[in-house]
């Protein structure tokens, strides 16, 4: 099984897979080479384009040559289609959080105050920040609550290079309430997103189509409403919308994500609503043992072709 590797991983794993006789099974959390083309494109036009072509060419013929494609949201269909990945071949199983190991937590925890969040409304931003995640909607986000909400703290627990851009703008902007962490251990993260008042996850319009955002899903998790600035037929934001645990914004509009992240701040009764509908759905679809069955059902469905 293969997940969250580059195509230069995926290829030999496959490979070496394939020469033992075993099935592959190609578990796509992300389609590396759409985004590719649009980086190249941008960068260095008809060129890039023209290059992007060929790493969607390559994972096309990666996701073709797996016993099983396992698709994390069936958004992905579409493209399998137009890659001719045989149908048959496509799964599909949404992510999940360890609704175990992510218990709701109270605000004003040991790391809330080791971190001087006790006392200021918090609004969290906790995962991979890529440039695909538009750190500049953060940033103006960061802008409009030192005007309406001077308490409020901005947290954003990340690395990579959208972390490092924030960074840069904290700095060139005099962003004093913006608190940059780098990734946190795990056993500390229920008190990490505890501290939380509001969520915030961002997705540009161009990744809807070939990213779901699961940080969502650990969001659910805690219990605490999240405002998305994610395409409405992303997975996460309908989930979100369908189980009104929280507000779905347009991507790329950072006024529209302040006012839903004002709006929630200013409003304690429709965040513990809005917080306790997204827990209870956590609490209704995480359940790993009929999630096992499903992953068990598409690894006997594997082994079956390579046989």
């Amino acid at each position: 099984v293969g997940a969250n590797a580059s195509l230069d991983v995926i290829a030999p794993l496959m490979a070496a897979a394939h020469g033992q006789g075993a099935a592959f099974v190609n578990w796509l959390q992300d389609v590396h080479s759409v985004g590719t083309r649009a980086v190249l494109a941008r960068k260095f036009g008809r060129l890039g384009d023209l290059l992007g072509r060929g790493f969607e060419a390559r994972e096309g013929r990666l996701l073709r040559g797996a016993e099983a494609v396992l698709a994390i949201t069936d958004a992905f269909r579409p493209l399998l289609d137009r890659w001719r990945v045989r149908p048959e071949r496509v799964s599909v199983i949404e992510n999940w959080a360890p609704l175990a190991e992510l218990p709701q937590r109270p605000r004003d925890t040991a790391w809330a105050q080791a971190h001087g969040l006790a006392g200021h409304p918090v609004v969290l931003y906790s995962g991979t920040l890529g440039m695909k995640h538009d750190p500049a909607g953060l940033a103006h986000l960061a802008e409009r609550l030192a005007r309406a909400a001077p308490d409020a703290r901005l947290v954003v627990v990340s690395s990579g290079e959208g972390a490092d851009w924030l960074a840069a703008a904290q700095c060139e902007r005099g962003l004093a309430n913006v608190v940059l962490l780098p990734f946190q251990p795990f056993e500390v993260f229920p008190d990490v997103l505890g501290s939380a008042d509001v969520f915030v996850a961002v997705l540009e319009p161009e990744a809807s189509a070939v990213s779901v955002p699961s940080k969502v899903l650990a969001y659910l998790c805690a219990g605490r409403p999240a405002v998305l600035s994610v395409p409405p037929d992303n997975l996460a934001a309908r989930i979100v919308t369908r189980e009104r645990a929280g507000t779905v914004v347009p991507p790329g509009d950072a006024d529209a994500l302040a006012e839903a992240v004002l709006a929630l701040l200013a409003d304690d009764a429709e965040r513990q609503r809005a917080g306790a509908a997204g827990r209870a759905y956590a609490e209704r679809a995480f359940d790993l043992g009929a999630i096992a069955d499903r992953f068990e059902a598409v690894l006997t469905d594997a082994l079956a072709r390579r046989a």
